[in-house]
């Protein structure tokens, strides 16, 4: 079978959970006889050693003033006949739905399309109305008052000029615009997809809901990277050893983390160390109030850390923290934590509470005090220990070979 598969950067680049992903998928697909073609949309090094596929650059003009829906879309369109040729399409990018359609109406390949976020149906990609409910529907109105608002409240933690706050806010509400216009196109072009694979069962539910065809999306989760198959190391005992990975974004509720962290110092006595491996908007946010609550001796601003270097931080710490509040689609933090054998405390949102299983805890984020209260009781040595000897068992459905399997039946199928 021959297979194109559109990456959302590069195979082995440094980026997001979802460059991992993709190149877990093209690894071990190609890894089981299937002629692959790796389209890049970002620059791939050419010098990188591997022989499982071919890797073509997709031409994805990026920059500040380009939209990148837009270019994906037009990039895969230049290429039409090319990729028309390939039994199966695979884009790892929402986003190109449009293009992904117009290639199944008028050429006799299948596309696939991954659902890993919100972005076929959400101009802002999360499915979080006016910041902070889950939408439950999506119209010209709507969508331009979220993002309007989005738009003048993006810069309320960040002390940038007035000129600067003006400008941001334009260029962020013109490109959610620009994506609404792309997700309207995708939903005419329905119709030249084959089939969708969800990342969770609460994705496939979403999508369904905001008028996808359910019978057309199958549920393939995230697969487990053995990279972080390592032996746990710490003996979750005080002063615990707490942990969050990842971008440092109000969907990600990185902004919670100072008032939990005041409300265990002062309120709960307890013994701690926060490190928060991760970088973004809100990092001055974070540094200005661990400064002003006085909590340096207890927090650690890590900023991005390199992917080979995260299962040993991972293994070193008695618990796994996240705060999002968005419907995070799956997360491949909660299986790199469970790798490392690391208990996991989260909010409950998306589907983390089936992902993570007996490994942790998922608690209804209504305010610090209440989340707090519930953190510090799994903050016991033998709650901990618990936890961290299910995470074996847990990650058995997420083995390459398991999921792998589910990929080779559904390109089979379609």
């Amino acid at each position: 079978m021959d297979i194109a598969f559109i990456h959302p950067s590069a195979p082995s680049a440094e980026g997001t959970g979802a460059t991992h992903s993709a190149d877990q998928i093209i690894n071990h697909i190609a890894g089981r006889s299937h002629d692959v073609t790796v389209y890049c949309t970002s620059e791939y090094d050419y010098q990188a050693q591997q022989d499982l596929y071919d890797v073509e650059e997709l031409g994805v003009r990026r920059g500040k003033i380009y939209n990148f829906a837009e270019e994906l879309n037009k990039a895969i369109t230049r290429k039409e006949s090319e990729l028309g040729k390939y039994d199966i399409v695979h884009s790892y990018l929402m986003r190109s739905i449009p293009a992904m359609g117009h290639l199944g109406t008028n050429t006799q390949t299948s596309p696939v399309v991954t659902l890993n976020a919100f972005g076929g149906i959400c101009p802002r990609n999360d499915l979080l109305y006016m910041n902070q409910a889950p939408c439950e529907s999506n119209g010209l109105l709507k969508c331009a008052t979220c993002s309007v608002h989005e738009s003048t409240t993006i810069n309320w933690q960040e002390d940038n000029s007035i000129p600067w706050d003006i400008l941001r806010s334009g260029n962020v509400f013109a490109r959610r615009m620009r994506n609404y216009r792309m997700i309207r196109k995708g939903y005419k072009n329905l119709p030249g997809i084959s089939h969708f694979q969800a990342l969770s069962p609460h994705v496939k539910e979403r999508y369904d809901a905001f008028g996808y065809p359910a019978d057309k999306i199958s549920v393939i989760p995230n697969m487990f990277d053995d990279h972080f198959n390592v032996p746990h190391q710490s003996d979750f005992t005080e002063p615990f050893n707490i942990l969050f990975v990842g971008t440092l974004r109000h969907r990600k509720g990185t902004d919670r983390l100072i008032d939990i962290a005041q409300k265990l110092h002062r309120e709960h006595e307890c013994k701690f160390n926060l490190s928060i491996a991760g970088d973004g908007d809100l990092r001055p946010t974070l540094e200005r109030e661990i400064d002003k609550e006085k909590l340096s001796d207890n927090i650690t601003l890590h900023g991005h850390v390199p992917y080979n270097q995260l299962p040993t931080m991972y293994s070193k710490h008695d618990l796994f923290l996240y705060t999002g509040r968005w419907d995070e689609p799956f997360g491949r933090v909660f299986l790199e934590a469970m790798g490392a054998s690391t208990p996991i405390f989260s909010t409950d949102v998306g589907s983390i509470d089936k992902i993570i299983g007996d490994c942790g805890q998922t608690v209804t984020y209504t305010s610090a005090d209440e989340f707090t209260q519930e953190l510090t009781s799994v903050l016991d040595p033998a709650i901990l220990r618990s936890y961290s000897e299910q995470a074996e068992s847990q990650l058995r459905q997420y083995s390459p070979e398991v999921i792998t399997e589910k990929f080779v039946e559904l390109y089979d199928r379609v």
